[in-house]
């Protein structure tokens, strides 16, 4: 459904796309070749640092071309593999935001379509449930207390 509502968005600014299914393998290789012109996944963030995702993805030409990402400009990527060894907390998040500006909306190397929305219910039964950083909530019930 995601594939075909960008097909018709595409097409209503003038652009023809085509969707095309390939089986894991093919998928995979053709994506590693960096021939791969788009493709939608997702990720979660394995930790809460915004390097997780601009480095994971634009930290060099080689993580650029394996993650078929087929990212151009070094000069950004350059500065995402300094921005690791910044110190200064304000610095750094401040280069994060500019690296993040610059990838995702001046050079749509990257384009969001949606971010998770994570529930959580909680009964009178529990005094008190801090919910994991990043959202997860199928897995963790450390420091969940009951009333």
């Amino acid at each position: 459904m995601v594939l075909q509502i960008i097909q018709q968005n595409l097409a209503d600014v003038g652009i023809t796309a085509e969707i095309v299914s390939y089986d894991e393998a093919s998928w995979l290789a053709l994506r590693k070749s960096g021939e791969m012109c788009s493709f939608v996944a997702t990720w979660t963030a394995d930790y809460n640092d915004p390097d997780n995702f601009i480095y994971t993805f634009f930290g060099s030409a080689d993580k650029s071309l394996i993650r078929s990402g087929n990212y151009y400009n070094t000069e950004v990527m350059e500065r995402v593999a300094a921005a690791r060894a910044i110190v200064d907390d304000d610095e750094r998040l401040a280069e994060y935001a500019a690296l993040e500006a610059q990838i995702i909306q001046e050079d749509a190397a990257w384009v969001p379509l949606f971010s998770r929305t994570h529930l959580f219910v909680i009964s009178d039964r529990i005094a008190s449930y801090t919910p994991h950083w990043a959202g997860y909530s199928d897995y963790s019930f450390l420091g969940v207390t009951l009333a």
